[in-house]
């Protein structure tokens, strides 16, 4: 019997697009689950963009989420002075959410913001300008910011996505780097998207990051990984929930076939911790090869689980 498949519901949307142009540069998507305690800051970061908001949009699917995160959603994007729609269906997976944005974009760029972060103010600006000077790039990532006073779990999630920056970015590649890649904060040319015919439905858990800048590259297109645009990413605070994510990861990576687990990766924790404390003089920075190995572990608990069944 062939299943009937759902597709997010038109929930919400506010129509404040200026008289001066009738198509968005630049659309800002959210797809979003459960992200009752950081959803606030992030719309409210996208909201003091200093790009012209008369050329920008947001589309938020909200995945049925069993918190509060969709009431929260109403409640501020009903404030914002640009057109705003909001989605809302039975959880189907980041593949189906993501499609969702692509095909009722009307900007020229997409641009995703993760529920859990934070863009700085020109983010948007620089990233449009940073795609409109490189005509060949189809996928470009900003730059994740240095964040303090964060407790010990969500520092050392955060150095470690500092020092791949440091170490993956500010390059031009014709293959996708998987050790760095992700959709949060990365703009995406909408006609390269397209091209590929968006991502892939079939992708219920993670990886639809992955697979689509497999596909983007091989049609011709550059990726480009931490550019000028800073944002800043909050992370997990709690082991349990790091532990829960990456094992997601590795269930899911085993269905694409993509490994992030190399022998290069076995001694990446400790060259990590090294450039972690140069950049941020945090002797916390030491114990990043313990949390490292710990995500590695988990995601190949997550693959083996994956390839038994």
């Amino acid at each position: 019997m062939e299943q009937i498949q759902v597709r997010p519901e038109l929930l919400l949307t506010t129509n404040h697009a200026s008289t001066e142009t009738s198509k968005a540069t630049v659309t800002i998507g959210i797809c979003v689950r459960n992200a009752e305690k950081t959803i606030r800051r992030t719309i409210e970061s996208v909201n003091h963009q200093d790009y012209p908001h008369c050329f920008m949009e947001l589309i938020l699917v909200d995945d049925d989420s069993a918190d509060f995160t969709l009431s929260i959603v109403k409640e501020i994007v009903s404030k914002l002075d640009f057109t705003c729609r909001v989605f809302h269906g039975p959880w189907q997976g980041l593949g189906k959410s993501r499609n969702t944005v692509v095909k009722n974009a009307h900007g020229d760029y997409i641009i995703w913001v993760d529920g859990d972060i934070v863009l700085a103010k020109d983010y948007v600006r620089k990233q449009v300008e940073f795609m409109e000077q490189n005509p060949r790039v189809g996928i470009a990532g900003g730059q994740f910011g240095i964040l303090h006073g964060r407790n010990l779990i969500a520092t050392l999630d955060n150095a470690e996505v500092v020092v791949k920056d440091h170490i993956y970015g500010k390059k031009a590649r014709s293959k996708p780097i998987f050790v760095h890649f992700g959709m949060a904060g990365t703009i995406l040319r909408v006609k390269a998207i397209r091209q590929v015919n968006g991502f892939d439905d079939n992708i219920r858990g993670a990886g639809e990051d992955a697979d689509i800048a497999n596909k983007i590259t091989q049609a011709g297109w550059l990726i480009y990984t931490a550019n000028e645009a800073i944002f800043y990413h909050e992370g997990k605070e709690k082991l349990r929930d790091v532990w829960t994510q990456n094992v997601w990861y590795g269930y899911s990576y085993f269905f694409l076939n993509i490994t992030t687990v190399t022998p290069e990766s076995l001694f990446s924790g400790i060259r990590y911790a090294h450039i972690a404390y140069t950049l941020l003089r945090e002797k916390r920075a030491f114990l990043l090869p313990f949390y490292y190995y710990f995500k590695k572990l988990a995601w190949i608990f997550g693959f083996i689980r994956g390839y038994v069944g």
